[in-house]
């Protein structure tokens, strides 16, 4: 699942899930635990945005362009772009 999707609030680094033999689906959720609780920009590092960095007729005249990132931060559940 795409990482802009997990809630900083509940500290949530990594969303997944799961299909069951009963044709159910399943959210997993992997949190890291906190006594101190709210946002640690240490959790979440930058990751590749979902947005393109260059059109497919420049990568296939060789420009090779480093992929654009995205930050999460506390005041939004969505990323920022980079």
């Amino acid at each position: 699942m795409p990482k802009h999707i997990v809630d900083v609030s509940k500290q949530e680094v990594m969303r997944s899930c799961r299909i069951t033999n009963t044709a159910k689906m399943e959210v997993l959720a992997m949190r890291i635990p906190s006594k101190v609780g709210g946002f640690n920009d240490e959790y979440y590092p930058a990751f590749n945005s979902n947005e393109a960095s260059s059109s497919a007729e420049a990568w296939c005249a060789g420009n090779d362009v480093p992929a654009k990132t995205m930050q999460m931060t506390a005041a939004k559940k969505a990323a920022k772009i980079k």
